[in-house]
Formats: structure tokens, C-alpha cells, sequence
């Protein structure tokens, strides 16, 4: 066997492992996450509570 049969035999034979351990996994679904509707305004429909506030981005310092 020449070293072109033996990549194109290697090669083969990883396309088909993959192929299979991709088939082996089980598909799991993202949830579906409701979409607010805002086609009249986001007035009542969104409570925002705005206040001052810190944060720590990763500086050891909060700002």
C-alpha cells in the first residue's frame, strides 16, 4: 500500500467514525424563550428600576 491509498483509507475511515459518534448523540432542543410583545410601546410592560450602582471589572477596583 502507498502512502496515497493510505490517506485516502484513513480518511475514509475518520469521515465514517464521526459520522457515526455524531449520529450516536441525542438532539436536545433549546427551549423556546416567549418574545414580549412591543409593537405598542414598552410603557407598563417593562418595570425598570434605575439607581446608582458599582461594579468590579475585574480591576480589583469597583466602579
Amino acid at each position: 500500500m502507498d502512502r496515497r491509498a493510505f490517506l485516502r483509507t484513513a480518511a475514509a475511515a475518520a469521515f465514517v467514525a464521526i459520522g457515526s459518534l455524531a449520529g450516536a448523540q441525542s438532539v436536545r432542543r433549546l427551549p423556546v424563550i416567549p418574545v414580549t410583545d412591543l409593537t405598542d410601546g414598552i410603557n407598563g410592560r417593562i418595570p425598570l428600576a434605575l439607581g446608582p450602582g458599582t461594579h468590579d471589572f475585574g480591576t480589583g477596583t469597583a466602579s
